[in-house]
């Protein structure tokens, strides 16, 4: 483990696990994060970090273009991005490599999620469970299923990650798939299961070359698909197979004007499960079209079989989770990192 990783990922996963999935403390989240953030700016000061002018210059564009759409718009979410940017130049500018991000993060994912259980075991949290539409969703103490679903995806992905780039032992790997996906079962998340088995059959059987090449089309794909989404919220099946969301997606696309195609859109108040609205609407335009570049970049260089996995699997399950706005989960900090600071990622 290294320290200028592991302590900013632990303290935003132990944040969402006992802060917003738990919901064992109010009013100290943000307290959490920001001492995350000024960890990262005091370490790269006090090491001396020196990075590239055009590292910096590119840093500060998303900084001052992120501060600008959130000033217009007001979207806590961009603020989200503008977090979200200085952790990954920070682990850029410690010069922290893929390996051991993805080291830290598995040993985050473990550590926390083992001190939930002792706080469960300790009596401080009390697992319940609930019946929907005829389903019996166990939540382990969390506030919705759907988290233990997103945690169960992260935890299982992470032990094929680290098994893959470190050579970790097989039989703790095995031991966590199945603790992970028992997690995604009896929690009854199906976004979770789906994305689960779709990254487990691109570990066996890797995409064909000619495929990779035209990966980079998925956000923009699931972007239009999000938006056909929102248009069936009068359809009754749908609503019931996506747990109501095309109303959601509704909810907040009737709202919204052409201008905000262009300027962005704050989403306070409505409940938009989708990375793809919401990323899109929280950013603009202008560095939605920036990450599909870096995107087209990922798909022309040579990555590990398990990448393209989780690369894929990770994008299916944001069509109905809002993973990719998020900065705590460890997961999505690899992702992004991968994409706009990785090229080579054969293990």
């Amino acid at each position: 483990m290294k320290v200028s990783a592991f302590i900013p990922i632990f303290l935003l996963f132990f944040n969402f696990v006992f802060g917003v999935a738990a919901e064992l403390y109010d009013g100290f989240q943000l307290v959490i994060r920001i001492s995350a953030l000024l960890f990262c700016v005091s370490y790269a000061f006090i090491s001396n970090v020196k990075g590239k002018v055009e590292g910096y210059v590119l840093f500060l564009f998303f900084c001052l273009y992120l501060i600008s759409v959130f000033v217009f718009n007001f979207s806590l979410i961009t603020l989200n991005f503008i977090y979200l940017s200085v952790i990954i130049f920070y682990f850029k500018s410690v010069k922290l490599s893929l390996e051991l991000l993805i080291s830290n993060a598995f040993y985050v994912t473990v550590i926390v999620l083992g001190l939930f259980c002792i706080s469960i075991i300790l009596g401080i949290v009390t697992p319940s469970s609930t019946e929907i539409g005829g389903r019996l969703r166990y939540s382990f103490g969390f506030s919705n299923a759907n988290k233990v679903g997103i945690v169960a995806y992260s935890l299982y992905v992470l032990v094929w990650l680290n098994y893959f780039f470190n050579n970790k032992n097989l039989k703790s790997v095995v031991f966590f798939s199945i603790v992970s996906f028992s997690m995604a079962y009896f929690s009854d998340s199906r976004t979770s299961l789906y994305s689960i088995v779709i990254f487990s059959f691109l570990c066996v059987f890797a995409l064909p070359k000619i495929i990779r090449r035209f990966m980079f089309i998925l956000p923009l794909l699931f972007l239009l698909v999000s938006f056909y989404i929102s248009t069936l919220s009068n359809e009754f099946s749908v609503n019931l197979l996506l747990s109501n969301r095309p109303v959601d997606f509704n909810n907040f696309m009737k709202n919204l004007e052409f201008i905000n195609y262009i300027t962005g859109a704050s989403s306070e108040g409505d409940r938009v499960d989708n990375s793809y609205i919401l990323a899109y609407f929280s950013v603009g335009p202008l560095l939605f079209l920036l990450f599909l570049f870096r995107c087209f970049q990922f798909s022309n260089y040579e990555h590990h079989k398990s990448v393209w996995a989780f690369f894929v699997s990770l994008l299916l399950y944001a069509i109905f989770e809002a993973l990719l706005v998020r900065v705590e989960f460890p997961l999505v900090l690899i992702f992004y990192y991968m994409i706009f600071f990785s090229n080579k990622t054969k293990c």
